[in-house]
C-alpha cells in the first residue's frame, strides 16, 4: 500500500531566508535606536518594538533608555478664541469668521462665553461644512502622527511575521490549507478503498474475526496518516505533527474510541 508521501510529491516553495528576515527586523530596530539617540520622540508602536527586542535578548537594545512615547493629541471641549476653535476644527480663523455668519451656527455657549467644540463639529458635519477636515469621534479624528504611528506598528508586525515564517514558526493560510487538504484526501481514499483491499479476506469470517480484521486495517491507516515529511522541516508543522502523533497514540492504545461498535 502506498504511503502518504507517495500520493503527494514535495511541493515545498523557497521561503524568505532567515538571515534576510533577521536583517529586516534589525534594520527597523536601528531606525528606532537612531531616533532615540537623536533625541526624537518615539511612538507607542516603536516603544513596543524595542521592549519586545529586549525580551528576546537583542544585545543592541539592552542598555537603551526609552523616552516617553508621543502623547495623544488632546481636543479641548471648549475653545476660548476663534483661533483655538479653528485649530480644533483643522481650519483657519477666517473660515471660523465666515461660518459664524451662517444661519444656525452654534456661536458661543451662552453659559460659558466660549466656543463648544463638539457642537461646532456636529453642526459642520450635518451641514456639509469643512468636509474631510472635522470629525465627530476620536476614531475619525486621526492626525498624520496617528497614521505614522499605526504604519510603524504595522511595519514592525509585518517584519516579525516574515521572520517567523522564515524560521518556520508560522505558515501561510495557503500552505496550511494545502497540507490539511492533502491529509484529508489521503484519509478519505484509504477508507473508501477498504472493501477493495480486505473485502475478500472478510468472507467466511465470524463476526468477531471480521471485527478484529477491520480494527487492524483501521489502525494501519491511522499509523500511516501523517503530515508530509517535507512540511515537518518547519517548526510549525513539527508541533502539529507531535500533537497528531499524540492523538493517534491515544486511539491506537485503546484510550480513545479505538473499539468498533
Amino acid at each position: 500500500m502506498a504511503e502518504f508521501s507517495e500520493y503527494f510529491p514535495n511541493p515545498e516553495k523557497p521561503a524568505l531566508n532567515p538571515e534576510d528576515a533577521d536583517k529586516l527586523l534589525a534594520n527597523d530596530l536601528r531606525n528606532i535606536i537612531a531616533k532615540i539617540e537623536a533625541g526624537e520622540t518615539i511612538t507607542i508602536a516603536e516603544r513596543k518594538a524595542i521592549t519586545d527586542a529586549k525580551m528576546r535578548g537583542v544585545g543592541a537594545v539592552q542598555n537603551l533608555n526609552l523616552p516617553e512615547p508621543a502623547a495623544e493629541p488632546q481636543v479641548p471641549v471648549f475653545a476660548d478664541t476663534q483661533e483655538q476653535l479653528a485649530k480644533a476644527l483643522c481650519c483657519d480663523r477666517k473660515t471660523i469668521q465666515r461660518l459664524s455668519k451662517v444661519r444656525g451656527c452654534p456661536g458661543k455657549d451662552q453659559s460659558t462665553g466660549k466656543y463648544n467644540v463638539g457642537a461646532w463639529k456636529i453642526w459642520c458635519v450635518e451641514n456639509g461644512h469643512l468636509k474631510g477636515r472635522v470629525a465627530t469621534s476620536p476614531a475619525e479624528s486621526k492626525t498624520k502622527a496617528d497614521y505614522e504611528t499605526e504604519q510603524a506598528r504595522l511595519n514592525v508586525a509585518l517584519t516579525q511575521l516574515k521572520l517567523d515564517e522564515a524560521k518556520g514558526k508560522s505558515v501561510s493560510f495557503e500552505e496550511a490549507e494545502r497540507i490539511i487538504g492533502e491529509m484529508l484526501t489521503f484519509f478519505i481514499r484509504e477508507f473508501n478503498s477498504i472493501h477493495e483491499r480486505i473485502g475478500v479476506q472478510l468472507a467466511g469470517l465470524n463476526p468477531a474475526q471480521a471485527r478484529s480484521r477491520l480494527i487492524a486495517e483501521r489502525n494501519r491507516i491511522l499509523e500511516t496518516f501523517s503530515i508530509a515529511e517535507w512540511a515537518k522541516k518547519k517548526a510549525f508543522w513539527q508541533n502539529a505533527s507531535r500533537s497528531l502523533d499524540a492523538q493517534k497514540l491515544h486511539y491506537l492504545t485503546g484510550n480513545g474510541q479505538s473499539s468498533m461498535s
